[in-house]
């Protein structure tokens, strides 16, 4: 894991010593006024909010020894948990509903067909958009492979690992890895094709923006 925190902090106090003596007739004055520069301690805990115009999902679903299908879906809305310079916790949002192919199976000027792809896995088929419009993903805390979350689709919640997990606290990104079995959130569909197989995994590459 790549995780890079900076946190600044610094306060500055004056002391100024003043000391009088000698005869009557004659005195003197020594002031001193050393600078102490302390660092103040990074705080244990913080949470970043995502800019969800700039963060997203790239998904990619493959039909077995054909091609692969590969697109992106938006955030709603998103923050990461970060203690001790590590990512703790999250809770994410996805818009079922901003679902794009980026394949070169699918592209607008040939005929539409993108429309017809995003129709069908909007449909009950896959993801049932219309009535699922939000996915979730909520981190519950670290594991031996990767970050722990619960993955809701579908109104199904199940643990799932986050991997290669990546954090630049400078450039306010961060990135991580998960592959999912479709057939664990109800979406069963399979083509009428023996020949043709549709894959159970599901990749998903999530790319973070924190928010300014």
């Amino acid at each position: 894991m790549k995780t890079g925190i900076k946190f600044l902090g610094m306060s500055f106090m004056a002391f100024a010593l003043t000391a009088c003596g000698g005869a009557a007739e004659s005195s003197s004055e020594n002031t001193e006024a050393p600078a102490a520069e302390a660092a103040v301690e990074a705080p244990a805990k913080m949470d970043y909010m995502i800019d969800t115009e700039k963060s997203a999902v790239s998904w990619a679903g493959e039909m077995m020894g054909v091609y692969t299908h590969t697109g992106t879906l938006s955030f709603s809305e998103g923050s990461v948990s970060v203690e001790n310079g590590a990512i703790t916790g999250g809770m994410f949002a996805v818009d079922m509903t901003t679902m794009s192919p980026t394949d070169a199976n699918y592209k607008d000027e040939d005929g539409g067909r993108s429309s017809d792809l995003v129709g069908h896995l909007s449909s009950p088929d896959f993801f049932n958009v219309a009535e699922f419009p939000s996915a979730a993903l909520t981190i519950t805390g670290a594991g031996e492979e990767g970050l722990m979350a619960d993955l809701t689709i579908r109104g199904k919640t199940n643990s799932e690992v986050i991997t290669d997990i990546t954090m630049d606290a400078e450039a306010g990104t961060a990135s991580g890895k998960m592959t999912i079995d479709r057939r664990k959130y109800d979406v069963v569909w399979d083509l009428p094709m023996k020949e043709m197989v549709l894959s159970d995994n599901i990749t998903m590459d999530v790319q973070l923006v924190m928010a300014q």
